[in-house]
Formats: C-alpha cells, structure tokens, sequence
C-alpha cells in the first residue's frame, strides 16, 4: 500500500472523529448552557418564593402571632396562594413538600396529600441547603429546591425538560448536516494534501536507504521552506553527527581498552558457564597468566576446591536472580602453584547487547589474609596470657575475699586491704604487666570500688525506712555531671545528659545512688563499639519524669520485672560479676519518695529506665 493511501486510511478517520466530537461536544455544551440558565432562571422563582413565605412569618413575628396555630395556618394558607400564582415558563410551577415528604402545594389537586418519602429525588434533596435535582417517577422534570426552616417546608421552582431543552432539539439537525457536509469537504481537502505531501517522501526514502547501506556522504536536497525542506536539513546534520559519533565511538573505546589494560585488578567478562570470554592484561601480573591462555577455559577449574562449590552456588544465584551481591572471597590457583586469596565484586551483563556476559572485578587480598591472620593469632596469645593472668588474679582475688569473711567485725577492712595489695602489684611489679595485665589491675581496683558499693547499698537498703535523711536543695544538673566525671567509662562510650534536669529537695547521697547505679548498669551492659548513654528529664506537671537511655543488647520482656527483685541480674559469668541489689535499692529509694520506676527495652534496640519524683520540691522521705 502506498504512502498516499496509508495517510489517507490514517488521517481521514481520525478527522471524521474529531469533526463529529466536535459537533457532538458543541451540542452537548449547548444543552448544559441552557441547563445553567434553567437553573438560574428556576433559582429566581425559589428565591421569590421562599421571600413570600419569609413576609408571611415576618407579619407573624410583628403582631406577636407566631406562637397562635390559627394565625400560623392562615399565613400558610396566605403564602401557599402566592406562591401558587407565580409563574415558570408555559409548563412550569412552583410546588411545597413537608418534611415529613407529604405535598402540600400542587397545580395538579391530584397530587396534593401524595406522599415521596420513597421517591430517590426526595431522598437527594437536604435541609438548609439550595439544590438542582431531577423530580418525578420518569424524570422528566427539573426542580431548583430550597428548605424553609419555620414550617419545615420544601420549595420547588420545576419545569419540564421539554421546554428547557427546546431550543437545543432544534438546533439538532442543522448540526448534523453542517457535519455531513464538513466532512464531504474535509476528505477531498485530505485527499489533495496527502498527495502533495508524498511527493517529497520519496527523495526521503531514497536517501534513507543509502545512509542505511552506510554511505554517510550521503545528503538530500528537497527545495522549498516547508517541513520536508527542513527534515531534509535535519537529515543531513543526523548523517553528519553519525560520522562524529562514530569517529567518538571509536576513540573512547580505545581509551577504555587502555584503562582496563592498566587497571591494577584483575576484570574478566565470563558466560552464563562461567568460561572465560575476556580476561585482562593484570591477569599475568596478579596471577601469572597470559590473557589468551585463559579464553574458552572454565573460571572454576581454577578455583580452590573447598571454596569451588559456594562459589558457583553464588554464581548460578545471581546468574538467575540479578541480585545484588556483596564482594565475595575465594582461593585461585596461580600459574606457579600457589593460591591467591581473591575478593570479587560481579556485574550480570548477560543481557546487555554489548557486553554479553557476566562482569567480574577481582583484586588480590591475599597480603591482607596473610596479616589478618597473623594479627588473629597475636590476638589469641594475647587472650592466653590475658586468661592466664585473670586466672592468677581472681585466685589471689578469691584469697582475698576469703580473708574478708574472716575479717567480718570490720567489712570494709579487708577491701582495703585488697585495694592496697592491687596497688602494691601494679607499682611493684609493673615491668611485669603488659597492657591488657595493667588493664586487669585496673579492673580489680574496679571491682572493690563495685564491691565496696555493695555493702553501702546493702547498708543503705537496710537503713531506708529508718534512718533520718539530710534533706538538701539539689541541682541534679550538678549532681550527674559530678557522677558522670567520676565513672569509669570506656573511651568509646559516651554519657550525657539530654536537657536540664531540675533544682529539687532531697537527700544528695540517695539521689547519688539511684543515678550511679542506673548509669554503672548502663555502662555494665553496653557491647556496642560507640556506646551512647543519655540522661533527661520531662516535667509532667504533677510529677518529674526522668530517663536514662542507653543504645546497648537491651532486655528481653521477660525480665522487665525481675531485675527490679533482690539478687537479680542480667550479667554474664564470664564478663560481669553483679550483686544483684543495685536496681532494688534504686526501686525502694524512688518508691519512698512517692514515685515509681519502670523499663522500656527490646533485644538489640537498647533500654530506657524511667522513674518518676513528685513535682512539688519536697521530694524527700520522712524521718
């Protein structure tokens, strides 16, 4: 089929289609003006009706009847008259319907008393709002509605569609044969352009073909100034940007050629098989290969055998997949022998029309296997030696703790006693200790600073109740900077306090306690390498409420309440020893001045102990 025929076939029917949406829309658009006009001309009525009924309830108010039925219903029967002799077109009245859905006011005395309740237009239809709806069981009406709110009356301005739409029904015809004949003229106007257009096609085409044969001299001359003349032009500058394009292809891909012959890793491009197809000049240098030795033959044979099978089970996965995959390591076997550790990162191009394969971008880890692993065995003898000092210590520690029982009229003596000794090895014998002993010594001195915090809390929760308090105006601001530049943190854990706290009245040393043994338990449970443990505090009006949050393993729900009893404690053996009594001191301090402590925490989502202190600046216990 011809091109002339083609645009003929193409463009008529759509013109056709668009010239009778047009006389369609045109038609359309006239029947929604006359209707906006209908319902102007219908809301005039309403309005004139409604003003009736108003008067009528205004005469009421002004003689003070509103309250006598005889009046009201002589008003209504006044304002019923006048409504009913206004006039709307030829068909149309004015009509009321209660709002219980009776009609009180009807041309037809038929319909007077009928009820609507049931009809759909009287459910459309709404109090203390103007509207258009169409009324009647075959819709054939249209009524402008308004709600008279003292009488509970519906007014309705209706006509019939008949009359409102008679001009555009008129009108009908004469659209129809304005688009017949529109038509009959368009077609023959196609008809001829279409012609005309083909003819500047051909020299198009026959330049088209001869580019597409790859004679990208070739340019076309249509004369003129119309839209062919000017794709002629662009034609012409297309066929010459090719050429550059070209030219550009082919010099950036001798400068890619030369980056990835010099790249320091090892780039190979392999099938969905995993055979070579292209391997890189580094190959030799990294792995002792000419690049050539390597195209046709399978990447797994040279792969070590215990790690051949993971690596093509990750193969085939992101062969099928196309996920994305994190660097992966495996063993190769170089031309000499050996093995190189390899870290690889993959690119499926199997796909790509250029490429066709499956990219792999290896670099040679194994010096960095090499030292890792020789500072992974430095590490384990450091923990021997650290294991075996600790099991020196805690058997001199245990000695210690024996003598302490003994010593029991006096508990604090023999934790002096520990504390001096430590010292006394630390100094004595400090040559002897490398960094991690000297750590364990400051670990020791540690925990008889914790220990000698045990017997104070066992002291003080046996004294809470019954001991009179020092009573004392307390910045807690002051007070928790004290405690936070005293604590033994590590370096890598960071403690601050997240707004200000308040100025209260209490008993410095119980509001020591509760904050030391929140922050040490904070401190005691943090695993993270950058551990964040925060302070703060809400006024609630009634009650301050205080936190402190920590970003560490956090507690499982199960044990939300337990940590609150006697001897309770989340510590593991092999890193903490925990007395178990710091969070029921903490417990019965908060609830002896009126308040109340509870967690919020989740495995791996850190903990937030809150605790609450009556806002009322007396927040001390009685004697």
């Amino acid at each position: 089929m011809k091109t002339y025929s083609k645009i003929l076939l193409a463009v008529l029917p759509l013109a056709l289609f668009f010239l009778f949406l047009t006389v369609g829309t045109i038609y359309y658009f006239s029947r929604e003006a006359i209707t906006n006009l209908a319902e102007t001309w219908l809301e005039t009525r309403l309005s004139e009706a409604l003003q009736i009924a108003e008067e009528q309830v205004e005469l009421l108010h002004r003689y003070g009847l509103e309250a006598v039925p005889a009046s009201i219903a002589k008003a209504k029967m006044d304002a019923s008259t006048a409504i009913a002799s206004i006039e709307v077109g030829e068909l149309g009245y004015v009509f009321i319907v209660s709002a219980q859905g009776i009609i009180t006011l009807h041309p037809d005395k038929d319909l007077v008393g009928r009820g609507v309740r049931g009809e759909v237009w009287f459910k459309e239809i709404k109090r203390e709002q103007i509207g258009f709806v169409y009324w009647g069981q075959d819709s054939e009406n249209l009524a402008m509605y308004g709600y008279f709110e003292p009488w509970q009356w519906f007014v309705l301005a209706s006509d019939s569609k008949t009359e409102i739409f008679s001009v555009a029904n008129k009108m009908k015809p004469y659209i129809i044969y304005l688009a017949i004949l529109a038509s009959v003229a368009m077609s023959i106007a196609l008809m001829f352009l279409a012609r005309r257009f083909t003819e500047p096609l051909q020299s198009l085409t026959a330049g088209a073909d001869r580019i597409g044969k790859g004679d990208l001299k070739t340019r076309i001359s249509i004369p003129g100034r119309d839209e062919f003349s000017h794709l002629a032009e662009v034609f012409n500058q297309m066929a010459a940007e090719l050429q550059n394009t070209l030219t550009t292809l082919q010099q950036r891909e001798e400068h890619f050629r030369s980056i990835i012959e010099n790249a320091s890793d090892f780039i190979s491009i392999l099938d969905a098989e995993g055979v070579y197809l292209y391997a890189s000049p580094s190959m030799g240098r990294i792995l002792g290969y000419r690049p050539g030795d390597l195209i046709g033959r399978n990447s797994f044979d040279f792969i070590h055998a215990d790690d051949r099978k993971d690596i093509k089970f990750l193969f085939d996965q992101r062969v099928k997949s196309n996920a994305k995959m994190s660097p992966t390591e495996f063993r190769i076997n170089h031309s000499d022998g050996t093995w190189r550790t390899m870290e690889a990162v993959t690119k499926n191009l199997l796909n790509h029309p250029a490429v066709g394969g499956f990219v792999v971008n290896s670099r040679d880890i194994t010096k960095r296997k090499q030292a890792l692993e020789a500072l992974h065995q430095s590490h384990q003898e450091l923990e021997r030696r650290v294991q075996e000092r600790t099991a020196q210590l805690k058997s001199t520690n245990r000695e210690l703790k024996e003598f302490a029982f003994v010593v029991s009229h006096d508990l604090k003596a023999p934790l002096r006693a520990i504390s001096q000794l430590t010292h006394w090895i630390s100094e004595d014998y400090a040559d002897a200790f490398d960094r991690e002993g000297k750590e364990m010594m400051g670990l020791i001195l540690n925990r008889v600073k914790r220990m000698d915090g045990f017997i104070e809390g066992v002291l003080s929760y046996s004294r809470i109740g019954r001991s009179k308090e020092s009573v004392e105006i307390l910045d807690l601001n002051v007070l928790v900077h004290e405690l936070i530049e005293s604590i033994m943190a590590p370096p890598h854990i960071h403690i601050g306090i997240e707004n200000v706290l308040p100025v209260i009245q209490s008993d410095p040393i119980r509001m020591q306690q509760v904050f030391q043994n929140l922050l040490g338990n904070a401190i005691t449970y943090m695993d993270k390498r950058e551990g964040v443990v925060t302070v703060g505090c809400v006024d609630e009006g009634a009650h301050w409420k205080f936190s402190v949050s920590d970003n560490g393993p956090g507690i499982d729900r199960s044990y939300h309440v337990k940590i609150f009893q006697i001897f309770q404690t989340l510590a593991p053996r092999d890193k903490h020893e925990s007395s178990g009594i710091g969070l029921t001191l903490v417990k019965k301090i908060i609830e002896q001045y009126g308040g109340s402590i509870w967690v919020a925490s989740e495995p791996g989502k850190g903990s937030t102990f809150y605790f609450t202190l009556p806002n009322n600046r007396s927040n001390h216990v009685a004697a």
